[in-house]
């Protein structure tokens, strides 16, 4: 159940919203800049991601993760709709 969807920012074409569905079903987010992830400053090479698991894998925040999955198809209908380069 891989899954990914990119939305392009509307203030910023070179920063990207980036939502990933893992195949165990956690979801990542993280902001791509230049096509590369935006990295965190207070720990050397490592990508600034946050991960919200499923509720079987642990999660505690199931309201932002079913809101996770609704952002993921709006974007998915945005870029349809209305892509953006």
């Amino acid at each position: 159940m891989l899954q990914e969807v990119v939305r392009v920012g509307d203030m910023h074409h070179n920063r990207k919203l980036k939502i990933f569905r893992q195949g165990d079903g956690d979801i990542q987010v993280m902001i791509v800049q230049d096509g590369i992830p935006v990295q965190n400053d207070a720990v050397a090479d490592e990508i600034a991601l946050v991960e919200f698991c499923t509720h079987a894998g642990g999660g505690r925040s199931s309201r932002t993760f079913q809101a996770l999955l609704t952002l993921m198809k709006a974007m998915e209908e945005d870029n349809k709709e209305r892509p953006i380069q």
